[in-house]
């Protein structure tokens, strides 16, 4: 999985630098970008499948591409983050996990823009380049940073968002609207976030950082979307304290 996402990672860093120009041209970013993630798709996918020929393989919107061996798959996220990457905004990640049977027993996420590899194996920690990574050890809201991206989650009733919104300012905590949910997910592993609540995700770009976190000491609440699309889900994760107390705040 690292070596897939290192070699993933030189194509994006290379088109990035060209964002800049781009966006000043009558030419846009948008299409730029979409053959980007689909050069990183190839590349993930052609890395993968010389590793495991045999395996599955789960992407974006519940797309299966069942192997010999059924019982392992590989989940990917090529680009998380596209919008922010078309706007020239540093902050995007790759994200691949390894599931044996339903259960995540492997995840990787990258930054290549910051070279910061964060891998778990199930039962072995958390790390990121090497180094042990712990969720924050923060008890209370107040000076706690949360990541989320309800504003673009529309089945969420406005009135409820903003609600909670209320709630963690009251309480003197920050709220931040990152754009790449994957990325998110290491951050709080890594301590740098608090904890995090994010609507309507695609399962592909929280299998890995579900695993990380976990395996980094947080708690991690998994649940399917009201929708009725089976693969989208609603996570909340954070230290054990703060995990508890966004439960009750968004219940």
């Amino acid at each position: 999985m690292i070596l897939a996402v290192r070699k993933a990672s030189k194509p994006v860093l290379r088109d990035y630098g060209e964002i800049d120009q781009l966006n000043t041209s009558k030419k846009g970013t948008e299409s730029f970008v979409n053959k980007t993630e689909m050069k990183l798709n190839k590349i993930l996918l052609d890395e993968l499948v010389k590793s495991r020929p045999e395996w599955s393989l789960l992407f974006r919107e519940n797309n299966l591409r069942k192997g010999k061996d059924e019982l392992h798959t590989w989940v990917i996220e090529p680009l998380d983050g596209v919008k922010n990457i078309s706007h020239g905004i540093p902050y995007f990640s790759i994200s691949i996990a390894a599931m044996n049977e339903n259960e995540v027993v492997a995840g990787v996420i990258y930054d290549p823009l910051r070279d910061e590899m964060f891998v778990s194996e199930k039962g072995n920690g958390s790390f990121v380049n090497d180094k042990r990574l712990r969720v924050s050890a923060r008890k209370n809201i107040k000076n706690a940073i949360f990541s989320s991206n309800a504003p673009n989650a529309r089945h969420d009733p406005d009135k409820k968002i903003h609600t909670s919104f209320k709630k963690i300012k009251h309480d003197n905590g920050e709220i931040r609207f990152l754009g790449s949910s994957a990325l998110d997910f290491a951050y709080v592993a890594a301590g740098r976030l608090d904890g995090l609540w994010h609507n309507c995700l695609d399962f592909c770009q929280i299998a890995a950082g579900s695993l990380i976190i976990s395996e980094a000491g947080g708690m991690v609440n998994i649940k399917n979307n009201d929708t009725q699309l089976s693969f989208k889900k609603d996570i909340i994760a954070g230290n054990v304290e703060l995990y508890t107390k966004l439960l009750s705040i968004l219940k």
